[in-house]
Order: C-alpha cells, then sequence, then structure tokens
C-alpha cells in the first residue's frame, strides 16, 4: 500500500470529551484499499477532549495527527486549518461529536475515483438522538443520485456536513472567508467547480443539536441558518438570475417555516405560508425573521403568525 495517503480525514473537535475517542475510533475502524490520514483540529477545550486526542496520535503514530489551538479561534478558522493541511487527493470533513460507519471512506472513494468531473461525494446520515444511541431514523434523507449547483440552492442543506468528501484539487472554498453558518458557504463553493454525487446508503451518524432540530416535542430554530441562507442566496446572484434567486429564497423560508412549527397551530401556519408565496416571495427573509423574534412566545400560543402584508 502506498505511503502517500489518497484521503485525509479531517476531523474538528471542541470540548468533545464524551465523543471524540468514538469518533476516532470509528474512522480508524474502517476498511479500504488505499491509505488514508487522520487529522484531528482541536480547538482550546475547557475538557479532556485534547488529552484524549493526544492518547490518539500516541496510539497511531504516522496514521493520526493533530493540531491544537492555545487559544479558541472558533469553528471556521479550526475548519480551514486542518483542510489545508490535508495531504490527500480527497478530503472528507468529520465533526468530533459524530460517527462513520462501515464502508464510508471506501463506498465514497470509489464514486469520486470513477468520475473525474465530481467535486464532492456525500450520503445520507442516521440520527444520534439524546441518549446517545443511533436511531433508526435517517437526518433529512436524500435519494441516490448526482445533484447540480442549483439544486443545491433551492433544497439546502440537503446532505449533513459530516458526510462530505471532496476533491481537494477542485475545491475553492480553502481561500475563502466565510460567514457565520460557513458550512452552507462551503458546500456553495465547491459545486460551483462541479457536480455532488449522493449515496442514498447511511453511511455516518449525526448528533442531533445544531442547525433545525427537535427537542421535547418542540421544534428550535437557529436564526443564524437564516442569516446564512439569504447571504448564500444574495452571493448565488453572480450565478444565477434574480427571479432564480428569489424563488430559493422562499422555498427556504417555507421549509423553515414548516420546521419551526412542526406540530404547532397549522391553520396559523397556512397563513405564514400563503405571505410568502407568489408575490410575495421577495419578502420571504422577512417573514422568517419576524416568525424567528416571536417564536418563543407563538409556541406557547400556537403560533400566532401575523397576517399582515410584510415590507419588501
Amino acid at each position: 500500500m502506498n505511503d502517500s495517503p489518497k484521503v485525509s480525514v479531517c476531523v474538528l473537535a471542541f470540548n468533545h470529551e464524551p465523543y471524540i475517542g468514538g469518533c476516532l475510533t470509528s474512522i480508524l475502524s474502517q476498511e479500504v484499499s488505499f491509505s488514508f490520514e487522520v487529522i484531528v483540529g482541536v480547538d482550546k477545550s475547557d475538557d479532556q477532549t485534547r488529552e484524549i486526542v493526544e492518547d490518539y496520535v500516541a496510539r497511531f503514530p504516522g496514521r493520526v495527527r493533530a493540531i491544537y489551538h492555545a487559544e479558541n479561534v472558533g469553528g471556521q478558522e479550526n475548519y480551514f486549518a486542518v483542510h489545508r493541511a490535508a495531504s490527500g487527493d480527497f478530503v472528507c470533513h468529520i465533526d468530533g461529536d459524530d460517527m462513520t460507519l462501515d464502508g464510508k471512506l471506501e463506498a465514497q472513494y470509489q464514486v469520486l475515483s470513477s468520475d473525474p468531473d465530481l467535486v464532492m461525494c456525500t450520503h445520507n446520515m442516521f440520527a444520534i438522538g439524546s441518549q446517545n444511541r443511533i436511531s433508526k431514523t435517517l437526518w433529512n434523507p436524500r435519494k441516490e443520485g448526482r445533484y447540480n449547483l442549483k439544486f443545491y440552492l433551492f433544497n439546502m442543506p440537503f446532505f449533513c456536513h459530516s458526510s462530505k468528501m471532496y476533491r481537494k484539487s477542485k475545491a475553492l472554498h480553502l481561500n475563502r472567508k466565510f460567514g457565520e453558518r460557513y458550512d452552507f458557504e462551503l458546500s456553495f463553493s465547491d459545486l460551483c467547480a462541479g457536480d455532488v454525487y449522493h449515496i442514498e446508503r447511511p453511511l455516518g451518524a449525526y448528533r442531533i443539536g445544531a442547525g433545525t432540530s427537535t427537542n421535547h416535542g418542540e421544534s428550535v430554530v437557529n436564526e443564524s441558518m437564516a442569516y446564512a441562507a439569504i447571504a448564500l442566496y444574495d452571493r448565488a446572484r453572480d450565478y444565477f438570475p434574480e427571479r432564480v434567486c428569489n424563488s430559493a429564497r422562499a422555498n427556504k423560508t417555507i421549509q423553515l417555516a414548516r420546521q419551526a412549527a412542526r406540530g404547532e397551530g397549522w391553520i396559523q401556519m397556512k397563513l405564514f405560508l400563503s405571505l410568502v408565496r407568489g408575490k410575495h416571495a421577495l419578502s420571504a427573509y422577512y417573514c422568517y425573521l419576524r416568525l424567528v423574534s416571536t417564536l418563543p412566545v407563538a409556541l406557547k400560543r400556537r403560533l400566532m403568525v401575523p397576517k399582515t402584508k410584510l415590507p419588501i
């Protein structure tokens, strides 16, 4: 087997003491036909995350290496530090609280190796619930197939960040600065260079808790998701006509609104959806922000969505 790694697996860790060991073990247990390296970026943590990673580096010399940050640099800077250090032809990203399942690396490697026009390969993922168990529920499942930039614009995020393997020679994101929800723009940047192939088989497990997720029967919306989506739609105007970007923006607003109100006040939600369709598509962003700003109260009062037309 060639000593030069074909794949670099980049792991981000921050206060992941309960999870990072399981994450790294799941990666190192992968059976593959090629050589791969594991690079762990450890942001300054308040727990034993660094000590656990140091143990893996000591036990797997030449296979696992780490970048330790003396001060908190944040997720984005940690991401770039690790991914820029990757030496493999293909780079896989995993968050330190997620896990890989058998066959992940080999399956994605074979897909990208067989088609040089593909820039990325992703896959479905199981969800890890509050009891720290991998459930049979799939996170935002998608059918197998090839998808392009326009599809991503209308359906983001249709794959989990921890399911990505990309071709480093075509990666356009490594020399850019992004906003708070940088994973949206990372994928958009790379898909400007080619398509993504999505594997329907679940090859990983994603820990619920970021973005839009369900907690104790109520839906929780991360407001930063809306800002990131709008920033991406505005940037997409360089690639698509304004009407396409506005339509995608409205589509995303409807999706988030449905998630925010899942199981709550469906009659009021119909009124909300009517606001963001058709001639009100341009005001979709304002509708969503208004929903988010009243969400805690709205959920208690069965989501009383304003019926008035919002400004464009």
